[in-house]
């Protein structure tokens, strides 16, 4: 997917966001909720990722988090339908699971830090070797 279109993404959801060198950082805050997001770019593609969710109203949680994480995780297959619901499946059972986890889905290395009660952390790269 392209770099310049999940940006524009995150902004017209109310993100604030800037560039460095290689990487845009995105952030937004929505009462007891805080999410961030570095989205990598490699020839304006996304190269790699890595979000965080926290939050302190665990009832709240429930309602964004999963959507938030799953978006982000699938990017590099949002036209694969298939790859999209088996990392959606993937990172639905680290999350509520609680885990800090590592796994290869298609092309990219995922890794998850979930607590229950606090936050979540989801990074991604390509498995170029």
């Amino acid at each position: 997917m392209k770099h310049s279109s999940v940006i524009e993404t995150l902004k017209a959801q109310g993100y604030a966001c800037a560039d460095d060198e290689r990487t845009t950082n995105c952030e937004l805050r929505v009462g007891p909720l805080a999410f961030k997001a570095s989205v990598g770019v490699a020839e304006d593609l996304v190269s790699e990722v890595y979000v965080t969710a926290s939050w302190h109203d665990t009832d709240r949680q429930s309602d964004t988090l999963l959507p938030y994480l799953s978006w982000f995780a699938s990017l590099p297959y949002s036209e694969d339908p298939t790859l999209t619901a088996e990392i959606s499946q993937w990172l639905t059972e680290q999350v509520e699971g609680g885990k800090a986890t590592e796994a290869t889905i298609g092309d990219f290395v995922y890794q998850v830090k979930a607590d229950r009660g606090t936050f979540v952390e989801l990074n991604y790269r390509g498995d170029w070797r």
